[in-house]
């Protein structure tokens, strides 16, 4: 290390504390954006959104639809209708993600387990927009949670089932 005082150049070695106060904050910060960069990708939650489009948006025949809603390990959310494998839930745009929970248009909650009802289309998701660019949200987001295995429902408006 090289000191200047009063015009005078002086070559001194760095201390150990020196090093060690450099060091260890250069490490902490690497740590942590690491770290951030890890659980980034950890769950569905974690930056995707909730993925939604307008109603009506998606061309094809609409349908009644009623089943069950699963969270599923990875925090994507999939509906299951009578003859239905879980297809991954594309919502309508007044719906709100809040953890394991959607809030829909009406601020009625709705978790795993819960029957829904409302109208929309079943699809494959191919027929999603910008399905094709897999950067985009929906590309993105619905090959994360096998859209392109599972398919599609959308929901051009939905409610929770009452539970009597």
């Amino acid at each position: 290390m090289t000191v200047v005082r009063d015009d005078v150049v002086t070559s001194v070695a760095p201390s150990r504390r020196a090093v060690v106060v450099k060091v260890v904050p250069a490490l902490v910060m690497g740590a942590a954006a690491v770290g951030g960069v890890l659980l980034a990708g950890c769950s569905a939650m974690g930056g995707f959104g909730l993925p939604s489009v307008p109603p009506g948006s998606i061309p094809g025949p609409r349908e009644v639809l009623v089943g069950t809603l699963h969270v599923e390990d990875n925090g994507c959310f999939t509906w299951s209708g009578p003859g239905s494998e879980r297809r991954w839930v594309v919502w309508p745009r007044n719906a709100e993600q809040d953890d394991v929970f959607v809030l829909l248009g009406d601020g009625t909650a709705v978790t795993d387990g819960d029957t829904l009802t409302g109208t929309g289309i079943r699809a494959d998701a191919d027929v999603l927009p910008a399905w094709d660019n897999r950067d985009s949200q929906l590309g993105a987001h619905g090959r994360f949670c096998d859209a392109d295995d599972r398919g599609i429902v959308v929901f051009d408006e939905v409610a929770r089932a009452d539970s009597d």
